[in-house]
């Protein structure tokens, strides 16, 4: 009776490791199968980081004008460290991102700020105080900040009293910068 057991035990056992291996088998070929189309199949990857055309990476190799592109932007962007290429990336996210507003400029209306000064938007109430108490929330000392921004203001009145009339600007800027500065309580 033992004996008659143990052979059942046994057989189904063997069933067992047979349906197993079968099935390991059957997932093996697919798993062969799939990675040969996929190494054997064309496929491309449209690209639009960096620009506005449409370029294509694909399995049969790299174009190269996207190569060019990559190097350019990557070198100026790691080496090229000057304010002039914030300018350039804004130009470039504009274009790709929004292109119907590239080349404008937002305007806001007023004369109020875009930003709020510790809660008010009006340039003549950001006053020494107000600073400090930016300064404050912001854990930073208020004296030096103070002190800094009473010296770029001075400085600033010196350089514009002295340079504005050799800068660049339309008569009606220089009017509105001037106008504006009078305004401001720092």
């Amino acid at each position: 009776m033992k004996h008659e057991f143990a052979y059942e035990e046994a057989q189904r056992h063997l069933k067992q490791r047979n349906r197993f291996a079968a099935l390991s088998a059957v997932l093996g070929l697919t798993s062969l199968l799939a990675v040969g189309a996929a190494a054997t199949r064309e496929e491309s990857v449209i690209l639009v980081p960096v620009t506005t055309e449409r370029l294509t990476l694909g399995s049969g190799g790299t174009d190269a004008h996207y190569l060019e592109l990559v190097t350019r932007d990557t070198a100026l962007m790691l080496l090229n460290r000057a304010p002039e290429s914030l300018d350039y990336w804004m130009e470039q996210v504009l274009k790709v991102a929004d292109p119907s507003a590239h080349g404008s400029l937002a305007y806001i209306p007023g004369d109020d700020a875009a930003l709020k000064f510790d809660g008010s938007r009006e340039w003549a109430s950001y006053t020494y105080d107000v600073l400090e108490a930016i300064a404050d929330k912001a854990r930073l000392p208020a004296r030096l900040i103070t002190a800094t921004a009473k010296d770029v203001v001075a400085r600033f009145d010196d350089a514009w009293s002295s340079e504005s009339g050799h800068l660049p600007f339309p008569d009606d800027v220089r009017s509105a910068i001037e106008r504006h500065r009078k305004t401001l309580a720092i």
